[in-house]
C-alpha cells in the first residue's frame, strides 16, 4: 500500500503467515501463478486451497511513482511562507499532482489462470481478494468454493484471515459497493478525463433502474451463523425517526450480524430512487441469542433537492422502511410510517 493511506506498522503478518502460525508450517503448500504446472500440483495434494488475488499498488493506480512523495518520515513539508503566492502554487502543483486508476476491473490474467489451475483439482477452492474497491469475478465465480473480500486488512491482516477460514470467528461485513456482472453495468469512466458529469442515477439505483442485477448487490454479506428479524417499529421523534427490530441468531455459533435498514419513498416523484440505505448497525449475538437493535434516521436524510425552488424537501407520503439483507434483496421486516 504506497497510496494515502500508507503506514509504517512494527510488524505485519501475512497470509501465509497466518495460516502457518495456525494450521503449522509444515501443513502448508505454496504455488503461484508464475507456474501454474507446479500451482495445479500442490492444490491437488491439498486438503483445500486459498488463493490470495487482487492488486499491488501500481496496479491499484492509488500511486504512480513521481505523482507525490510519502514515508518521507524524518523529512518535514517544505516552508513556502516566504515564496510569492503563485510561485507557491506553482511549487504544489509539482508536488502533488492527481493519481491513476485501474484499467481493468477484474483480476489479473495470470490470476485467473491460476483460479482455474485449481478448480480442476476439484478441491475446494477460497479466492482471498485484496482490493481496495470493487473486483469482477464474473468469468470465475463459479469455480470458487468462497469468496472473501479483505480489502487493506492492515498489521495482523494475516492472523485475522486465519481466524475466518478456520471458524475461530465469523465473517460479518457488508459490500460498501455493487460487483456487477459487467463493466459496462456501471457508469462510463474516462481514466483519462480532467472532468465528468454524472447524473442522478448512479450506484446499486442504476443497475435496479436497468434492470441489471448485480452479481453481489450493495450490503451483500454472509456469515457463518443465520439470523432472523421480526417486529420492526417505527415511530418520529422530532427531527428522527426511530426504530426498533429483534433480531435472533438461530445458529449454532456465535457471530455479529449488521441490519441493513432501507427507506422506500411514497414514489410520487421523478425521478427517485425506489429503495437507499437509511441506517444499519452492528450486534454480536452468542447462539440462540435474540437481542433488539435500535436504529436511528435523520429526517434530513431523506430529502430531496427540488430543482425549482433549490430547497430541499420531504416528500409527504407513506414511507416505508425494510429490514433487507442488501439493496437488492426482498423486505425481511417492514414498517409504514406517514411522513
Amino acid at each position: 500500500d504506497n497510496g494515502s493511506s500508507r503506514v509504517r506498522p512494527p510488524h505485519h503478518v501475512t497470509a501465509l503467515a497466518g495460516l502457518a502460525a495456525a494450521l503449522g508450517a509444515d501443513r502448508i503448500v505454496t504455488g503461484d501463478e508464475s507456474d501454474l504446472v507446479a500451482a495445479r500440483a500442490a492444490a491437488a495434494g491439498a486438503d483445500a486451497v486459498v488463493i490470495i488475488a487482487g492488486y499491488t499498488a501500481e496496479q491499484e493506480g492509488e500511486f504512480i511513482p513521481g505523482d507525490i512523495t510519502l514515508g518521507q518520515e524524518n523529512s518535514a513539508a517544505p516552508d513556502l511562507s516566504d515564496l510569492p503566492e503563485t510561485a507557491r502554487e506553482s511549487r504544489k502543483r509539482r508536488n502533488f499532482s492527481i493519481g491513476g486508476d485501474r484499467i481493468d476491473l477484474g483480476l489479473p490474467a495470470d490470476q485467473r489462470a491460476l483460479i482455474d489451475a485449481a478448480a480442476v483439482t476439484g478441491k475446494p477452492v477460497i479466492v482471498v481478494i485484496v482490493a481496495g474497491s470493487a473486483v469482477l469475478v464474473e468469468t470465475w465465480h463459479d469455480k470458487a468454493d468462497a469468496i472473501l473480500q479483505t480489502f487493506y486488512s492492515g498489521m495482523e491482516g494475516g492472523t485475522a484471515l486465519a481466524r475466518l477460514l478456520l471458524g475461530d470467528t465469523s465473517p460479518s461485513g457488508r459490500l460498501p459497493f455493487t460487483v456487477a456482472r459487467d463493466a459496462g453495468d456501471y457508469p462510463p469512466f474516462d481514466r483519462d478525463a480532467v472532468a465528468v458529469t454524472y447524473d442522478y442515477w448512479h450506484g446499486y439505483a442504476r443497475l435496479v433502474r436497468d434492470g441489471k442485477p448485480a452479481r453481489y448487490a450493495f450490503g451483500h454479506g454472509l456469515s457463518y451463523s443465520c439470523f432472523t428479524t421480526r417486529a420492526l417499529t417505527a415511530r418520529r421523534r422530532g427531527d428522527a425517526i426511530e426504530l426498533t427490530v429483534a433480531v435472533a441468531n438461530t445458529g449454532t455459533c456465535a457471530a455479529d450480524h449488521v441490519v441493513l435498514l432501507w427507506a422506500e419513498p411514497p414514489g410520487s416523484i421523478d425521478p427517485c430512487w425506489p429503495r437507499r440505505l437509511a441506517a444499519f448497525t452492528r450486534i454480536s449475538l452468542a447462539a440462540g441469542e435474540t437481542r433488539i437493535a435500535a436504529l436511528r434516521v435523520p429526517l434530513a436524510s431523506l430529502r430531496w433537492r427540488d430543482p425549482a425552488t433549490h430547497a430541499w424537501q420531504l416528500e409527504p407520503g407513506q414511507w416505508r422502511f425494510v429490514i433487507a439483507e442488501s439493496a437488492e434483496a426482498p423486505a425481511m421486516q417492514t414498517a409504514i410510517l406517514a411522513l
